[in-house]
């Protein structure tokens, strides 16, 4: 299992957008839903989540990957195939839930992850949400995305886990992104069969594209640690702040309910 690869201080500000479905229902069951990584291998997603870079796969400079499992161990150097592979079979047991760190609003944030009108930003800190999953019995990575070249970067951590937390920079780097990562190796759904090898003759027989990987799992959280103030979308109806401020209180969570910087108008000729 990778371990986050800089020291995110607890101060960090993050910042989360996201529909009130999703919103109500963190409230509601008091979890954090983790989504499968391979969830994001979509046309309207992320093709490359996860993925290794280019310059990776005929590395010159120590770059390889280590293959560890049943007592079988494969170090991988200079095999895109092998390397692919690897990542791929890794990509299968990763759950992540994204934050971007930020204090202030986002315009492209709204556009992008809160479209519906009744959406909302939930303001916390790195701090605030380890201390909202600490009792929980999941591991949880939290650490920032690395945002790279994909065509010259080469990375030199041999874990495949570690390429979870790898974006192309061209793309994504706006995003400013924190992740937080759990690696499931519990779940009877996806395990039977790809955890069934003995051998590498036997792993390597596998097509991992076509196996169906962990779909999401819910990571217990404290509520009222993980929210510091929830900002309402600039298009939302009219009574819905208002709603939300009675919400929150009746479940006995204290976060601050504000407007956004917005004006809807600003958004009128994106």
């Amino acid at each position: 299992m990778c371990n986050g690869s800089t020291l995110v201080k607890n101060s960090t500000p993050i910042m989360r957008y996201m529909d009130y479905s999703k919103f109500n229902s963190l409230l509601e069951s008091s979890q954090i839903y983790m989504n499968g990584i391979l969830n994001f291998h979509t046309k309207d997603q992320d093709l490359l989540e996860g993925e290794i870079p280019d310059s990776n796969k005929m590395a010159s400079r120590g770059q390889f990957l280590k293959l560890e499992f049943h007592g079988v161990i494969e170090e991988i150097s200079d095999n895109p195939e092998k390397k692919i592979k690897a990542v791929n079979f890794a990509e299968h047991f990763v759950c992540i839930n994204c934050w971007t760190i930020s204090k202030k609003e986002n315009k492209r944030m709204w556009q992008n992850y809160a479209k519906d009108k009744n959406s909302v930003i939930i303001k916390s800190s790195v701090g605030r949400l380890r201390k909202a999953i600490a009792k929980g019995i999941r591991h949880v990575i939290i650490d920032k995305i690395k945002y790279v070249s994909y065509s010259i970067y080469v990375h030199t951590n041999p874990n495949p886990f570690s390429y979870c937390f790898l974006k192309d920079r061209g793309k994504f780097e706006w995003e400013n992104e924190l992740r937080m990562l759990v690696v499931c190796l519990d779940d009877d759904s996806t395990n039977k069969r790809l955890l069934s090898w003995k051998t590498l003759d036997e792993y390597y027989a596998i097509d991992f594209t076509k196996e169906k990987g962990i779909d999401h799992i819910m990571v217990d959280c404290d509520i009222n640690e993980l929210i510091e103030e929830v900002i309402v979308s600039p298009f939302c109806d009219n009574n819905f702040k208002n709603m939300l401020v009675e919400k929150l209180e009746n479940l006995g969570i204290k976060a601050i309910v504000s407007n956004s910087v917005y004006d809807k108008e600003i958004f009128v000729d994106s």
